[in-house]
């Protein structure tokens, strides 16, 4: 499934989209129909179970058992779907981000002394316990996470139709209209930072009055459509950091190439050395 996964995700932005054998994107669908097929005998499995009343845990389980208003339940095809969602949106994105974040951290060294001692002030006020206050608290983990967000978004762009006529810089753009929405370039073109080193790794930024403006990043998005694992994915990355930073000398292999699939990707897997700190 491994393999399935990081084929279909190399080649779901190839260009161009045909879907022939002998072309990347053509090669991501056939793949996709692996995974499928995976998930379908998952759904087949847990239906068993479910069947024969055992008490069956986890996420897929729960989707089969959620009934709507109207008695309705979900079909294997978006049972399916959603396995698919969950995988991606779920944990390739958090992934993808902190190993950029972890890329960008190794060249700025200053970067993680800053970490740390984010670490060590927070340990002797909670101890090692990582609660909600913690967290909270957790503001240059945050801001790093946000800084490499700026720079290296893992949805490059996302797409939208115009539900109304309307103009957009200085364009009559008509209902109906495809529109795609550059995140990357939207990141790296805030007007915040033009005249501030925009493509430098500088998370401290992030800690500033403009850099704590709502609604002017959206590597999550926007609007009704913002991604609703936000939240979650933040704390996720940032409780990651925080128990590196708390018990481990690290260091990653970043001298390798980058490539664009959903988000940047190095080519080396970025190999990392992880020792528990004495």
């Amino acid at each position: 499934m491994k393999d399935l996964f990081a084929t279909w995700a190399t080649g779901l932005v190839a260009w161009p989209p045909l879907q022939l054998p002998f072309l990347q994107y053509g090669k991501a669908m056939a793949a996709r129909e692996g995974l499928m097929k995976c998930f379908q005998a998952a759904v087949d499995e847990t239906r068993q179970q479910l069947a024969s009343g055992s008490n069956v845990p986890g996420a897929l389980a729960n989707m089969m058992r959620a009934v709507d208003d109207e008695g309705n339940r979900l079909s294997d095809v978006e049972l399916c779907d959603n396995l698919m969602l969950l995988l991606f949106a779920g944990h390739d994105t958090s992934s993808n981000t902190l190993i950029n974040a972890l890329a960008l951290i190794q060249q700025h060294p200053e970067v993680k002394q800053m970490l740390q001692q984010e670490q060590a002030a927070l340990q002797t006020k909670y101890g090692q316990q990582i609660n909600g206050s913690a967290l909270r608290e957790m503001t240059y983990a945050d801001a790093v996470i946000r800084e490499t967000l700026r720079l290296r978004n893992v949805v490059p762009q996302i797409q939208r139709v115009a539900a109304a006529d309307l103009e957009l810089g200085g364009y009559h753009v008509p209902e109906g209209t495809a529109l795609l929405l550059p995140l990357n370039h939207l990141n790296k073109h805030d007007p915040r930072w033009i005249a501030d080193q925009p493509d430098a790794f500088r998370p401290e930024r992030m800690l500033t009055a403009e850099g704590q403006k709502p609604g002017c990043q959206v590597s999550f998005g926007h609007g009704p459509r913002y991604c609703i694992g936000a939240l979650m994915g933040v704390a996720e990355m940032k409780v990651f950091l925080a128990l590196l930073t708390r018990g481990y000398e690290w260091w990653c292999d970043t001298d390798t190439e980058w490539e664009q699939q959903m988000g940047q990707v190095p080519k080396n897997g970025l190999p990392l050395t992880v020792t528990t700190r004495q």
